[in-house]
């Protein structure tokens, strides 16, 4: 099967479980079969970067292309924990990305709510702008 065949039918089948999952909240295959999808997807773009489109699902966060998606917030501290890592090898590299880029950093481990994350802004103790997204960790506080 060619690229483009290939990268449309991953794009649909994406597409149909993102409807499944969001909109009718009625999901047919697991998470860990659907991130495989979508990083075979990713995958096939990053070799064939001329067939990427905006309304691709890797282009996407979240919600199917049929919901109208909340304000975008810019993160002052990026939240990386939300990247998915499937083997030890991905965990190992993520953590050795993390020491190179800080000093000592710490890691709390959780085990992971599917479907939540949220991220609140607190200043002098005040929350100042809470940001909730769908299909993420529960908690990252800034």
């Amino acid at each position: 099967m060619k690229a483009q065949e290939k990268i449309n039918k991953l794009r649909e089948q994406l597409e149909y479980h993102n409807r499944k999952y969001f909109d009718e909240n009625s999901p047919e295959i697991s998470d860990y079969d659907y991130d495989m999808m979508l990083r075979e997807l990713e995958d096939l773009e990053r070799e064939h970067p001329e067939l990427i489109t905006k309304d691709s699902p890797t282009q996407r966060v979240g919600e199917s292309a049929g919901r109208k998606t909340s304000q975008q917030v810019r993160h002052d501290v990026p939240m990386l924990s939300l990247d998915d890592k499937f083997t030890n090898s991905e965990v190992i590299e993520f953590v050795r990305k993390v020491q190179r880029e800080l000093d000592d950093p710490t890691f709390i481990v959780e085990p992971k709510i599917d479907d939540k994350y949220i991220n609140l802004d607190y200043i002098y103790s005040l929350l100042t702008r809470p940001r909730k997204q769908m299909n993420r960790p529960l908690c990252n506080f800034v």
